[in-house]
């Protein structure tokens, strides 16, 4: 049930990115998150749990594609991706040991009138409404032009922003661009196409399986 509205909503709330800003997009779907998560402690039905698990789906569902976006509003081609490794690590180890702890609070039984299970839901959506502050006031949405700067590192990262529309181009929407990524079949299955060259051929393909 959670993929059901995860899924549907990437598309539009990507696209609302335009108008809602992308660290205010970062801001309120982490809120939202913790808030829904903390609401399914106190589910006392199975309608209950599943109406908690669509509105969970919606509010995650443009989260990833939200901090792809502003890792490359931060860092150059060079950089991007190894910061792009670092999120993927993090969400590999995240899963990880969130499940360590997760048998680690299922195991303190009923306490307050809740169970366990329900603590889990609590402790996880407490720690994400923590983060919430640092995401609003500490991403910007043009880094570049961040509070904290010395006029030394300012300058560095005005330059770091030249260079990065040089790669990226000028932050202008385009409907064809959407259009044709609507049309690319590769969108809907996650089949990855990439090539590699080699020394006695120009290039070889390789399409692995997703």
């Amino acid at each position: 049930m959670f993929f059901a509205t995860y899924v549907s909503a990437i598309f539009p709330l990507v696209l609302a990115l335009r108008k809602i800003k992308t660290h205010r997009g970062i801001t309120f779907m982490a809120a939202a998150w913790a808030i829904v998560t903390i609401g399914t402690a106190f589910v006392k039905s199975y309608g209950a749990l599943i109406a908690c698990r669509l509105i969970l789906g919606l509010c995650e569902a443009g989260f990833f594609p939200c901090i792809s976006l502003y890792i490359t509003m931060v860092y150059n081609r060079k950089e991007q991706g190894l910061r792009f490794a670092y999120l993927f690590a993090a969400t590999s180890f995240s899963g990880m040991f969130g499940g360590l702890i997760a048998t680690g609070i299922t195991k303190i039984g009923e306490a307050g009138g809740l169970r366990s299970w329900s603590w889990l839901y609590i402790v996880e959506g407490l720690i994400s409404l923590l983060i919430v502050p640092f995401v609003w006031y500490g991403l910007p949405e043009k880094p570049a032009d961040a509070k904290w700067w010395t006029p030394e590192e300012r300058e560095a990262m005005l330059i770091r922003e030249q260079q990065r529309l040089e790669y990226m181009g000028r932050e202008k929407f385009d409907w064809t661009q959407v259009r044709s990524a609507l049309k690319e079949w590769r969108v809907y299955t996650g089949y990855v196409s990439c090539t590699l060259p080699t020394r006695n051929k120009p290039v070889l393909t390789i399409d692995p399986v997703p």
